[in-house]
């Protein structure tokens, strides 16, 4: 993994955390307990801060660089592969589908899911619940009881799997 100190502002990130070994991780972030950055991750906080919340999880090529509004991203959340996003506010236990693009100063309510490839524009209030699909992503129905299993097998299992990581040796 490369952590690097830009501006004067180093990453901090709690010793429970795996962070894949080409993952980039710099400047001002925030990696908090039980969390897990996965290969090929950019988390870019040059210009503006990054804040990851407990057991949450950055999947596979995942980019993550604000701008002028920092990123911060609640607790058991999962952001999939390939998302991109800029200085966004997710609040806790959200699924973002892989290849979602969310745009700055966006923010995503609680227990909400953004669907795979949807794209969720510039200043957009996702409300709490939200099941959001779609380019330009728009709301297509409410988180059901169906969605909130899976808001919580997808962080459990990626902590499940970041201990796995901890764990192995690199041949």
């Amino acid at each position: 993994m490369v952590i690097m100190e830009v501006n004067g502002k180093r990453p901090s990130v709690h010793p429970s955390c795996f962070i894949a070994d080409n993952a980039y991780i710099v400047g001002d972030v925030r990696i908090k307990a039980n969390s897990s950055v996965w290969f090929n991750t950019v988390l870019r906080g040059d210009t503006s801060s990054i804040e990851i919340g407990e057991n949450s999880n950055i999947q596979d090529g995942t980019i993550i660089k604000p701008d002028r509004v920092s990123a911060v991203i609640g607790d058991q959340v999962s952001i999939g592969k390939r998302v991109v996003m800029e200085g966004v506010y997710i609040e806790n236990e959200v699924v973002v589908g892989m290849g979602a693009i969310l745009l700055e100063n966006s923010r995503v309510g609680t227990r909400s899911v953004i669907g795979a490839g949807s794209l969720v524009s510039s200043n957009t209030n996702v409300q709490p619940s939200s099941l959001i699909m779609g380019v330009p992503g728009r709301l297509v129905g409410t988180v059901d009881p169906k969605h909130v299993k899976i808001i919580e097998q997808s962080w459990r299992t990626c902590n499940t799997n970041k201990d796995l990581y901890k764990r192995a040796s690199v041949l």
